[in-house]
């Protein structure tokens, strides 16, 4: 039988935390194995992450690949080449879905649709926040969906991981996630977005997303990140032409965090910052200014950043 779902788990250095979302994929409720595919991708992991996975080989419908490190991007793609399902999910190895996830999903299914549903971030077993984007359950267009979302700073609508992908659209219209970089899912979720007629969003907690965990790339700050925003906005520009109010303004606010971002390098916050005071930067900063959804917080931020990053990152620390 040909499986509706693949299921993209990459997994780099997790350790035990791996058998959580693999044990969330096995105990689907109210959908058969055939239905869907599991895919564990070790990336190159250098503790006892594929000692775990290895565990699980005898599992009807997980596919095991153990590669050398090539980061999430190039993993997340290689998933996307390997999958045989109608619909693909991507779940971080430290993540996990709730029990009838699929169940949920496939009563939406259309491979015209994005289907988006919100995150529950998961602290510990006493703090667990469900992250909805104050949408209602129905189907938006493109401009209405990304005005009631980025244009609102609902920016934590982006990740990858709280959408399902029709593999159709995925592979005919080529959306793969840019190697090498970090911040990865903006572009990916822009490029999307373009690519579909329409999105659905469904109120229900599908994701489960954990939080404060030692050594996740999303706890440090480096110029990593802020060279990987700045490619990711290239790329989203190729895309938008900057016809979007609402996308110019996550261009905008996604610069704005590099600089108020804490650096655990003096000389990568001066690189930053450096950057900032150049002249060309204070040109694509002002541009921004005058093509974003207007929002008075955002203003005056952009409004600090021009006159000095110093001065922006002083003025919000005393805030």
């Amino acid at each position: 039988m040909h499986p509706v779902f693949s299921i993209i788990i990459p997994a780099y250095n997790l350790g035990h935390l791996v058998c959580d979302a693999i044990n969330s994929c096995i105990n689907q409720q109210n959908i058969t194995f055939a239905e869907y595919e599991i895919i564990v991708i070790n990336d190159g992991s250098i503790d006892d992450t594929y000692d775990y996975i290895e565990k699980y080989r005898s599992v009807e419908n997980l596919i095991i690949i153990n590669q050398t490190n090539m980061g999430l991007s190039a993993t997340r793609n290689r998933g996307i080449d390997l999958a045989k399902g109608d619909y693909i999910l991507f779940l971080d190895g430290d993540d996990w879905l709730s029990e009838n996830a699929l169940a949920l999903l496939k009563e939406q299914l259309d491979e015209t649709t994005l289907l988006v549903f919100p995150m529950v971030y998961y602290f510990n077993k006493d703090r667990q926040e469900k992250r909805g984007y104050h949408l209602s359950e129905k189907l938006y267009n493109r401009n209405e969906f990304l005005h009631e979302t980025l244009g609102y700073s609902q920016f934590h609508i982006i990740p990858a991981q709280n959408k399902c992908y029709s593999r159709k659209t995925l592979i005919q219209r080529n959306l793969r996630f840019i190697s090498g970089i970090l911040h990865e899912d903006n572009p990916f979720f822009i490029s999307a977005i373009y690519n579909y007629e329409q999105i659905k969003y469904i109120d229900a907690p599908i994701y489960y997303y954990r939080q404060n965990r030692e050594g996740s790339i999303t706890s440090t700050c480096s110029i990593k990140n802020y060279e990987g925003v700045r490619i990711g906005n290239q790329a989203i520009i190729s895309i938008t032409r900057n016809a979007n109010r609402d996308i110019n303004f996550l261009l905008a606010n996604l610069l704005v965090f590099q600089v108020i971002g804490n650096y655990s390098k003096k000389e990568d916050r001066k690189k930053v910052f450096n950057d900032f005071r150049n002249i060309r930067m204070k040109k694509t900063l002002w541009t921004l200014l005058f093509i974003s959804t207007f929002r008075w917080k955002h203003t005056v931020r952009m409004l600090l950043l021009l006159i000095d990053p110093a001065l922006l990152k002083y003025i919000l620390k005393i805030l």
